[in-house]
């Protein structure tokens, strides 16, 4: 029965994934809070790996397909943790754009694959390059041996990958939640929820959350 529950799910969300479309204005402010938070809380930190000393990091590598849920969690309960809370029309709108309202019992293995999974944002830009990486080939590089290694003998100028959700925003777009998940190593990563809001026409962290830390 439960195997049929799952299947019911990943049919619904995926004849729903129309419904969360955004319109050119959402999708450019959108990618303007990308480029905002990883330029300053990812390009700029420091990496304990001992594999990135003296190599430059010029390459971010990020999922082709929104974060969906690494594992099962709930959104709604994480946003409480958020010190300010973000605005209701921002937690509703980003509970509506990542398949939030999903109930945790219902993220299956299968589910996972689907729910919250989308197209990234075309308009993403950074200080540095990026590469698009696809679920297929982390498959290849994580699930047939190669594993990190294989990870930056492809990509040898990056810092392992990143994944991010779409984001929620407030009425006015001054207001805006994140959810951003960062891999590096075999148990170094982490995933946090993050408020912004816009402040001289850029994206500032206000708060964040941890959703998983490794």
């Amino acid at each position: 029965m439960r195997d049929i529950l799952s299947a019911i799910l990943v049919v619904l969300v995926i004849a729903q994934s129309g419904c969360h479309a955004s319109n050119e204005r959402d999708e450019r402010e959108e990618a303007a809070v990308y480029r905002d938070y990883i330029g300053r809380h990812y390009i700029n930190r420091k990496f304990v790996d001992g594999r990135f000393t003296e190599k430059p990091f010029s390459l971010i590598v990020v999922s082709q397909l929104t974060a969906g849920f690494h594992h099962p969690f709930s959104y709604q309960d994480i946003i409480g943790g958020l010190t300010p809370m973000p605005d209701e029309k921002t937690v509703k709108d980003f509970l509506n754009r990542n398949d939030g309202y999903v109930p945790k019992s219902s993220l299956t293995e299968e589910a996972i694959k689907v729910v919250g999974r989308y197209p990234l944002n075309r308009y993403i830009s950074f200080s540095i390059p990026h590469a698009l990486i696809s679920d297929k080939d982390i498959d290849e590089i994580f699930n047939r041996g190669g594993r990190w290694d294989e990870f930056y003998r492809r990509y040898p100028t990056s810092r392992g990958i990143v994944w991010l959700s779409r984001v929620g925003f407030n009425q006015n777009m001054s207001e805006a939640l994140l959810y951003f998940g960062h891999q590096y190593a075999e148990a170094a990563g982490e995933g946090f929820l993050v408020l912004l809001r816009k402040s001289d026409g850029e994206w500032r962290e206000v708060s964040d959350v941890a959703v998983w830390v490794s």
